[in-house]
């Protein structure tokens, strides 16, 4: 019978394979079922999550966009309020969408209202900075769109879901 050696290397792999897939089947194997309530408090909480990256997205792309230098060939006096405004904005429904992520908050209801009134002032907002971007690129007028349509999505999606965990909670009992 032949003797398999294994060098340093290989056992490292092999254990680090093991570990890897024994870690990842204990992270997705619960010991017991979800109740409702904490299923719609995982849903809200990851909806919550992926909203806060788009708002720093989309604060960084705001915050590129000034110093574009063929922005600052026009001239135009209107982008750089407009820009302060947005990441003023930006920064509102941060703090609103942080208010949410504990989904603890006795309050939730408002912090909801002020994130739907902040989404609304802030995509206004950005239709206006838009419309004083029309001379120049198109591609980047095209992309601010976008962006502000993709976090109008994404908020609806959070109000959507933290109503549900309010829903449920209140049904169910205390969050």
């Amino acid at each position: 019978m032949k003797q398999i050696m294994l060098t340093p290397s290989a056992l490292f792999v092999i254990f680090f394979l093991i570990t890897i897939t024994s870690r990842l089947s204990s992270a997705t194997v619960h010991s017991k079922p979800l109740t409702e309530k904490e299923k719609h408090k995982i849903i809200a909480g990851d909806a919550i999550t992926i909203c806060l990256h788009e708002v720093e997205d989309i604060s960084k792309f705001i915050n590129t966009v000034l110093e574009l230098k063929s922005l600052q060939l026009t001239h135009n006096t209107k982008i750089l309020p407009c820009v302060q405004g947005l990441i003023f904005d930006l920064s509102e429904v941060t703090s609103a969408l942080n208010n949410l992520k504990h989904l603890k908050e006795p309050n939730m209801l408002s912090y909801v209202h002020f994130l739907k009134h902040m989404t609304s002032h802030t995509i206004n907002l950005g239709n206006m900075c838009s419309s004083s971007l029309k001379n120049s690129d198109k591609v980047i007028v095209s992309m601010l769109s976008r962006k502000f349509d993709d976090l109008s999505y994404l908020i609806n999606n959070v109000v959507y879901h933290v109503s549900e965990f309010i829903g449920h909670s209140i049904s169910a009992g205390s969050p």
